[in-house]
């Protein structure tokens, strides 16, 4: 009979009859994989999402231009981004009052915005 001190859990392991093979040698265009110390360093594409955020930041410019003057930098970032994507424009829903708060407070937005509008009306005939 055993006793208390003989019974472990590798006493109950599988014996295996023989020895595992070698693996098969590796060409030089196959991958081999290779376990580092240091953790891999993910790659982002930060330009995944630029879309909506450009929108969300044209929608607060327009926000902005319909309550107050734009500054020289907030202008100029308004007119790029209309100038990137005109077919933003149609997300934004621009109303009468909101395009005549813009022309009173912002001309030179006012000016860009409506040139913007101009080839999506001419594209539709």
């Amino acid at each position: 009979m055993l006793d208390e001190d003989e019974i472990t859990f590798h006493s109950f392991g599988p014996i295996f009859p023989r020895p595992t093979p070698p693996g098969l040698a590796l060409d030089q265009e196959e991958l081999r994989w290779v376990s580092v110390d240091e953790p891999p360093e993910f790659l982002w594409d930060y330009t995944m999402c630029s879309a909506q955020s450009r929108e969300e930041e044209l929608r607060g410019l327009v926000e902005m231009a319909c309550g107050d003057v734009l500054s020289g930098d907030d202008c100029g970032r308004f007119k790029s981004l209309l100038k990137e994507n005109h077919k933003i424009v149609n997300e934004l829903e621009f109303t009468a009052d909101r395009v005549k708060s813009i022309v009173e407070h912002n001309p030179e937005a006012a000016a860009e915005l409506l040139a913007s509008l101009e080839p999506l009306a001419s594209s539709k005939e």
